[in-house]
């Protein structure tokens, strides 16, 4: 029979300001099904020295342009600077000149530990989603992260699934043959693509550890609706009766 359970997410989301979200977990055969709240996608812009007069960093096809008093404004928001501003004094303006666009696609951040001559801003979408953010800068001292954002994922519904093994004296001999042969240990049933999110072997004389490099785990394909997890353990880690824990998000 089926359970259920409630689980409760608290999520900092400004200064003293919690996001809290109720989940209903459904839990059948072993296996927990939840909701993934996803990731916003990242990025940043950094100034290795003086910005210059007129350039521009696009986020998302708006454009945030530093500009002497004088000059006239051919982007869409305008981070007013002084000629001989500091990168640190620039990148301090650039993010606040985001932050205030009602039209930002992201939030910005000022990097610690700036100096002077060097600084950035940190870039965070405001929300959830599968668009990663182009990024672009002609800033001749400026760059950025990549062509675009990374990380963004969108709210979706996964399956965690968690079980054990216990390794045999047939493993031991299976893996010591010539051949790097391998022991399935775990079907996952899985129409996207599974992540092996945690691993560890409970020892026969001991306590839980962490595998060593020797002990390799892998996640593999066996036709549109199934992956295997295997183990190889060439170097003859394990011993019969050790008993391995996984936990695979599907």
């Amino acid at each position: 029979m089926a359970k259920s359970a409630l689980l409760r997410v608290r999520k900092v989301v400004g200064t003293g300001v919690e996001k809290i979200t109720d989940l209903n977990v459904q839990l059948d055969d072993g296996s927990v099904v939840l909701e993934d709240l996803g990731s916003a996608a990242v990025g940043y812009f950094y100034l290795d020295g003086v910005a210059v007069d007129t350039k521009v960093l696009t986020i998302n096809g708006r454009s945030y342009q530093t500009l002497m008093t004088a000059t006239t404004l051919t982007g869409d928001v305008r981070v007013s600077m002084q000629a001989d501003a500091t990168a640190d004094a620039v990148c301090t303006l650039l993010a606040a000149g985001i932050n205030a666009d009602a039209s930002a696609s992201v939030d910005a951040i000022v990097m610690p530990g700036n100096s002077d001559t060097t600084a950035g801003i940190m870039l965070v979408a405001k929300a959830v989603g599968a668009t990663n953010f182009t990024l672009v800068t002609d800033q001749t001292n400026g760059t950025v992260s990549a062509a675009a954002m990374t990380g963004a994922r969108p709210i979706e519904h996964r399956e965690s699934l968690i079980g054990q093994y216990t390794w045999t004296a047939a493993d031991a001999a299976t893996c010591a043959l010539t051949g790097a042969n391998s022991v399935p240990i775990a079907g996952i049933p899985c129409t996207g693509t599974p992540m092996l999110v945690g691993v560890f072997v409970k020892l026969t004389g001991g306590g839980w550890v962490v595998p060593v490099a020797t002990v390799l785990f892998t996640l593999a394909q066996v036709n549109s609706n199934f992956y295997v997890l295997y183990v190889d353990d060439a170097a003859a880690t394990l011993t019969a009766a050790d008993v391995i824990s996984y936990h695979v998000i599907a």
